[in-house]
């Protein structure tokens, strides 16, 4: 999700999309991305239930002077921040223990930074392919790219942008369905203001032109939307009721073709700051958060209470 990254226009990474190929088997399919789309996962609390506190993930603020949006693929952590105050916005990654909160020294991501700002970084489930958004220096608009490597422990070959998807505005990624024939984006194409959007790929692997989730959208901001790994929940952040400019609200949605209703603000996430969703751990569990204001972000994490035994 692409939420407060400078590479994403400073507050949200807005994403767009037209009829042109995208990813397909030769530049840039999914392949071996599907991981059983809503195939059951072991929760190991109640997804239902309310979050726990939102903490700051410190393991990882404290290298950098702001710190995006961040993804989590396995023990490895991917998010983009800024070095210094004046710096590039640039993409790194970290190993660690995601579940203890502990991230070793982030290293830049080889291949995939440039002198523009890149941020927002997005892994397909296999975590072969990555899509981030870049924003030439001084300017507000941002296009998405992609890059793909052989294996978890290769470097990301040389990125490319995602076709399909338009630069009007702001655009990128902020989330994929585990099967990855669905990616959801934020834009600013509508005037004024940022929506929400998906795009569907066919059997080619190549996604079609983004269509607005008009249901989530209202006449403000909507940006960070981050999809649960059955399809059926949404978290994204939202300015409908002005709380320091952005607050996270949830979704749900009976099937995964059926449109996303009973919205509702999730409180226990939000703050006086800026507040937007970046991941949502496969079991449900565990939501990373970005929170900010004055253009310093930094990264946080609130966890559900896993069940007491009987």
């Amino acid at each position: 999700m692409g939420a407060t990254d400078g590479a994403e226009g400073g507050t949200a990474g807005t994403r767009a999309a037209d009829a042109s190929p995208g990813l397909d088997a030769s530049d840039g399919s999914i392949d071996g991305a599907a991981s059983g789309g809503g195939a059951s996962i072991a929760t190991k609390c109640d997804p239902s239930s309310a979050f726990g506190p939102v903490t700051r993930l410190d393991s990882l603020n404290d290298q950098m002077y702001s710190t995006g949006t961040v993804f989590v693929d396995g023990d490895v952590a991917y998010f983009g921040a800024q070095r210094s105050e004046n710096s590039d916005w640039e993409m790194f990654s970290a190993a660690g223990d995601p579940k203890a909160d502990s991230f070793q020294t982030a290293h830049l991501l080889a291949n995939v930074n440039t002198p523009d700002d890149e941020g927002g970084p997005i892994l397909s489930s296999d975590g072969l392919t990555l899509f981030f958004n870049s924003s030439p220096k001084g300017q507000k608009s941002s296009s998405v790219y992609y890059a793909k490597r052989r294996s978890r422990a290769d470097d990301f070959t040389e990125p490319q942008p995602l076709a399909s998807v338009g630069s009007l505005g702001s655009v990128g990624v902020d989330s994929i369905s585990p099967e990855g024939t669905t990616i959801y984006l934020e834009s600013s194409r509508s005037p004024g203001n940022q929506d929400l959007y998906q795009a569907k790929s066919g059997a080619s692997g190549v996604f079609g032109a983004p269509t607005p989730i008009d249901e989530l959208n209202t006449d403000h901001d909507e940006f960070g939307i981050v999809i649960s790994s059955d399809g059926l929940t949404v978290y994204f952040a939202t300015t409908r009721e002005n709380y320091g400019g952005g607050n996270i609200w949830v979704a749900h949605r009976a099937h995964v073709d059926a449109p996303f209703a009973d919205l509702r603000p999730v409180t226990e996430l939000n703050s006086i700051y800026v507040d937007a969703p970046t991941w949502l751990s496969p079991d449900g569990c565990t939501l990373y958060v970005i929170r900010g204001h004055n253009n310093a972000y930094w990264m946080n994490v609130a966890r559900r209470t896993p069940p007491t035994a009987p």
